[in-house]
């Protein structure tokens, strides 16, 4: 190869890497590649079905060590696809609608790991879910989601054994909305 043909070459490849990249659009380790937002949308309705018009709220796994990689929770990537440290998705049964809220973006974090799924309309897109809100709008949707009163069920982890008192399905009661302070 002629030292002319090089940098024809090395252009090449760029433009090849640059397009397959934009292609493709789904950074590593913010949403799977393994199934297609379908899927994902199927295992909800499958929630759905479950808990009728009830809420549920699943957390996210959050960040390990410097050294270990990230790992997803098993039950929030089987419902959403997303691997996002501590996110958090909502189901409402009543509605029939899911709420990813998701961290804020944060340059610094996207500089050292790549690009991370913030919320937004690219999110929607990507995830497939309805609605992809920061985590601070937790605590005001949940409010709005559970303004009738309706069952909550709370799920017991595997840590933690069920009392002979307590049913693993248990409805629980909703808290009464706060009053604003003006």
């Amino acid at each position: 190869m002629t030292k002319r043909a090089l940098p024809l070459v090395l252009l090449a490849a760029a433009v090849s890497v640059s397009v397959s990249v934009s292609a493709r659009q789904i950074p590593q380790g913010v949403f799977t590649e393994a199934f297609p937002p379908e899927e994902f949308a199927a295992h909800r309705a499958a929630v759905f079905a479950e808990i009728g018009d009830a809420v549920a709220i699943i957390q996210g796994a959050v960040e390990q060590p410097a050294e270990l990689p990230f790992r997803q929770s098993a039950q929030f990537y089987y419902l959403t696809g997303v691997e996002v440290p501590r996110a958090i998705v909502l189901i409402d049964g009543r509605s029939r609608r899911t709420t990813l809220f998701l961290p804020p973006r944060d340059e610094r974090m996207e500089r050292s790991e790549g690009p991370i799924l913030v919320p937004g309309d690219d999110a929607v897109r990507l995830t497939g879910i309805e609605a992809v809100v920061p985590r601070g709008r937790i605590c005001q949707e949940f409010v709005v989601a559970t303004t009738a009163v309706r069952p909550a069920r709370r799920e017991l982890s595997p840590a933690e054994p069920a009392s002979d008192q307590e049913s693993e399905r248990a409805p629980l009661p909703l808290p009464a909305p706060r009053e604003s302070r003006g």
